[in-house]
């Protein structure tokens, strides 16, 4: 929805929202990035993580920074301009034509929208501690999880760089799809494996690398592997870093959701059996 159609903070929480029927148990809310029960649909019609950006972002008076105000809005752009803000059933923006690239992985529609509010909540924050937290977690691979999580970030990584002034050649587009699509085998691999977070990016960038390198001699396809000594000019090698940084911080959260699943279903046999 434009930005001019949409309704004050006040006026937004007091229109009497309607809700949204009944919704699968893992439903994950694309606006609380949590779970949520009794699930109400927005002015606009549908559950978008973009009328978050809109609707919830503070005035110029009350930001707490301009830097943060701009990464929210450079990741709101890059969402729109990868499709995935409004991501359907044929897969296409319908504002910008942009076609989401799917890289082999079959994924249903829930579960790309859920992907790409984690892939855009991940990028918002990329610079904060809120994400350093889950390093020192122990990590548990499951890979129907992270499927469309690829998809969410691949499609999300070449439009960040874009809007931030670095846009793929159409060599590097190529090479960047070639390498996605390695990398879904790789995590079936280590399929229901648990590991310390932090060693996950390095132990799929390893296998990654060999096998890419057994199929393309292309510059740009190694380009994406090599060392950034830079620490000023963001390379295809810190996107592709991004990439795998963020699958491990998707791993940490699935184990810990996993734990907390398993704690709610302990306590509620519990309480069964005490009511017996």
């Amino acid at each position: 929805m434009p930005k001019n159609q949409l309704p004050t903070r006040a006026g937004f929480l007091s229109s009497g929202l309607a809700p949204a029927g009944p919704m699968p148990s893992d439903f994950l809310c694309p606006i609380l990035y949590d779970y949520s029960d009794n699930v109400v649909k927005t002015t606009c019609g549908h559950l978008c993580p973009m009328c978050r950006q809109e609707l919830f972002s503070l005035s110029h008076s009350e930001a707490p920074a301009t830097t943060d105000r701009d990464v929210h809005r450079l990741v709101a752009q890059a969402m729109r301009q990868s499709g995935l803000w409004r991501f359907g059933r044929t897969g296409q923006d319908d504002v910008s034509g942009a076609v989401v690239e799917t890289f082999g992985i079959k994924a249903t529609d829930s579960g790309l929208i859920r992907a790409a509010a984690n892939a855009q909540h991940y990028l918002v924050n990329l610079d904060h501690d809120l994400l350093d937290e889950h390093r020192t977690h122990r990590a548990l691979i499951n890979a129907a999880h992270l499927a469309p999580r690829i998809i969410a970030m691949a499609n999300l990584i070449p439009a960040w760089a874009s809007v931030n002034g670095r846009p793929y050649t159409p060599a590097q587009q190529d090479a960047w799809i070639s390498i996605v699509r390695e990398l879904p085998a790789i995590v079936v691999g280590h399929d229901n494996g648990t590991f310390d977070a932090v060693a996950i990016p390095h132990l799929l960038r390893t296998t990654l690398d060999a096998v890419v390198s057994r199929a393309t001699s292309q510059d740009e396809a190694n380009a994406f592997f090599a060392a950034g000594l830079d620490d000023v000019e963001t390379t295809p090698a810190d996107d592709l870093s991004t990439l795998l940084n963020f699958l491990a911080w998707c791993a940490a959260d699935y184990r810990i959701e996993v734990a907390r699943r398993e704690a709610w279903r302990q306590a509620a046999e519990r309480k069964h059996n005490a009511q017996r």
